[in-house]
């Protein structure tokens, strides 16, 4: 069994959404940020790999005020999945995020954060079709 139990994974799974959806509500991304290790690594695939806290505010700081990152002001998650690892890790997944310019596109986004404990992640990575955005993009 890993280290966190489900109810520990439950509440920092649950932070990190109401704190995203926040950060995308009022477009300061250090709360949400903060939320990493400072030595955590971020691997978002068309934009690359991150390492620590300050790169990460960096990029999501700079990408969500951008056109259409901007009009995301909100991630509902349509379903997670928590696992613990037999070395004693955890991992946190959420699937299908939608936003209000996304809504419609099911299973658009894949994220997949592990958790560290004292409500912290080591690591995400994010994995989506970037061909799911065309219909956004066009319109």
């Amino acid at each position: 069994m890993g280290k966190w139990d489900r109810a520990e994974l439950q509440e920092a799974h649950d932070r990190f959404i109401a704190v995203a959806d926040e950060s995308a509500a009022n477009g300061d991304w250090r709360p949400w940020a903060e939320m990493f290790t400072p030595d955590a690594e971020y691997i978002e695939h068309h934009y690359g790999k991150f390492h620590g806290r300050a790169e990460i505010l960096t990029w999501i700081s700079a990408t969500m005020a951008e056109w259409p990152n901007n009009e995301m002001t909100m991630f509902r998650t349509t379903g997670a999945c928590a696992t613990r690892t037999a070395a004693g890790g955890s991992a946190r997944s959420r699937t299908g995020s939608t936003t209000p310019v996304t809504a419609g596109l099911p299973g658009l986004q894949h994220h997949h954060p592990h958790y560290a404990g004292a409500m912290q992640f080591s690591s995400e990575e994010d994995v989506y079709n970037p061909g799911h955005l065309r219909p956004v993009v066009k319109a």
